[in-house]
């Protein structure tokens, strides 16, 4: 009359690739707050030591912001070129 449905057993490799994939998801981001408080505190600590010392993490941020927009720049030209090439469906 009733009958159970078998349900497959839940293992540790489910489990290591949900917990893999929730790093990959959130470790970018806890790695940029973690970088940027380090910046935030040199640069504290650089202006109270020697003040033209703070001009090194506020570079370091203008480099990074620099090379963030030269990759999404590059990424942006990249799919619209994409777009550009099957402008026409595919059609030669």
């Amino acid at each position: 009359m009733y009958q159970q449905q078998e349900q497959a057993p839940g293992g540790c490799r489910e489990t290591l690739l949900l917990t893999r994939l929730a790093f990959q998801i959130l470790l970018p981001g806890i790695v940029a707050l973690a970088g940027v408080l380090l910046l935030v505190l040199f640069f504290f600590y650089a202006l109270a030591t020697y003040p033209p010392l703070a001009l090194i993490p506020v570079g370091i941020l203008a480099a990074a912001l620099y090379g963030m927009y030269l990759y999404d720049k590059r990424r942006h030209r990249d799919q619209v070129d994409e777009m550009d090439d099957d402008i026409f469906g595919g059609l030669p």
